[in-house]
């Protein structure tokens, strides 16, 4: 029997069924299923093929070593950021200063304008701590 979710699809019970049946993997026969594994095989041994080529060129040009120094490089950088983010600063200036360089890093660091208002506020801190010195 039908249910009420299927019946709108189908006419009729037995036009259910048929579909049901087609669903189903046929089976091969051995030239059918012959022809399938060397295919399979033939796309496995491109893939091997084309991934050894890849390895290959990675190891020529030193692409391992790239990566390391790149990974260096962006270490680098985070500790620095870091250094910056947690220094305690000493004078009005360098407050305001601190609050500019992590909202640069709030903006640069998100593709949309998910983080927006977080560098906006640190902006307004910075504007606020200006205007306050000045006067």
């Amino acid at each position: 029997m039908l249910t009420a979710r299927l019946a709108p699809a189908f006419e009729d019970e037995g036009q259910f069924n048929r579909f049901v049946e087609r669903l189903r993997p046929r089976h091969l026969s051995a030239t059918e299923r012959a022809e399938r594994d060397r295919a399979r095989q033939a796309a496995h041994d491109e893939l091997a093929r084309m991934e050894a080529e890849i390895a290959e060129v990675k190891q020529r040009i030193g692409f391992r070593e790239i990566e390391e120094q790149k990974e260096a490089a962006y270490d680098a950088v985070w500790d620095a950021e870091y250094d910056v983010m947690e220094a305690k600063p000493a004078t009005t200036a360098g407050a305001i200063a601190l609050l500019r360089f992590v909202a640069e890093l709030i903006e640069g660091s998100s593709p949309d304008d998910e983080h927006d208002h977080y560098a906006m506020a640190m902006r307004n801190a910075a504007y606020f701590f200006e205007g306050s010195a000045s006067a």
